[in-house]
């Protein structure tokens, strides 16, 4: 259990309610014995302690997609709440495309390159970077949980990526990871994670040329993801 405080860090992200149908599902499957919960406005409380919220988990997510619950829906789950993503702006598509290309061409075989696809952050985390490089074999029966490079390609969702995302990135141990602005037509580089926090960060410009540390060989020019 939690304080509902951690709600108001995704603000004005908006956060997907967990409907009572979709509840009394999980509740049929046996999700939460023995859990003195309730559900609140759409979110799951803990009935005898005030204000502690009950962080939906993963498996129960992934229970809920499998389900055919959240079809249509740009969702995610980030610290245990259902967050709606923004729909992609011709600049984000456009840089996705590109650092897709790039990425692709530049890893080879060596690693899967994943996009918009889910990863294992946590037992209350599965997020959708734009894009990630994973290692071999690491997404034939489930989703990834590990990662050489995530990447969010920002525009709206900028407070969120480097807020939320980067210590939900950070606490899963994954090495680097990028926010690439859009608006700024920049790339923030978050490197050596200790303790749930990214102790590095450094910015890059047109000019600049990008090399992730976990990745042999691979150098992305900032000028080619924003054309």
């Amino acid at each position: 259990m939690v304080s509902p405080d951690w709600l108001a860090d995704l603000a004005p992200e908006r956060v997907r309610p967990l409907k009572r149908a979709e509840y009394e599902r999980l509740v049929e499957a046996g999700f939460f014995e023995d859990e003195p919960i309730e559900l609140l406005d759409g979110v799951i409380y803990n009935k005898y302690e005030d204000e502690l919220v009950r962080p939906l988990k993963r498996v129960e997510y992934e229970w809920l997609v499998n389900a055919g619950w959240f079809e249509d829906e740009r969702i995610e789950l980030l610290d245990g709440a259902i967050v709606e993503m923004s729909p992609h702006s011709v600049e984000h598509a456009t840089a996705i495309m590109r650092l897709t290309r790039l990425l692709v061409a530049a890893v080879g075989e060596r690693a899967w390159v994943r996009v918009q696809l889910s990863f294992a952050a946590s037992d209350i985390g599965e997020p959708e970077p734009d894009l990630a490089v994973v290692p071999l074999g690491s997404t034939e029966n489930a989703h990834p949980s590990s990662a050489l490079l995530l990447i969010e390609v920002s525009a709206e969702s900028l407070r969120k990526d480097r807020r939320i995302k980067a210590p939900v990135y950070a606490r899963s141990g994954v090495p680097e990871y990028w926010v690439v602005n859009v608006l700024a037509r920049s790339v923030e580089r978050f490197t050596a994670p200790v303790d749930g926090t990214y102790t590095r960060l450094d910015t890059f410009q047109a000019g600049d040329v990008l090399r992730p540390a976990g990745i042999a060989g691979v150098e992305i020019p900032v000028a080619a993801i924003f054309g």
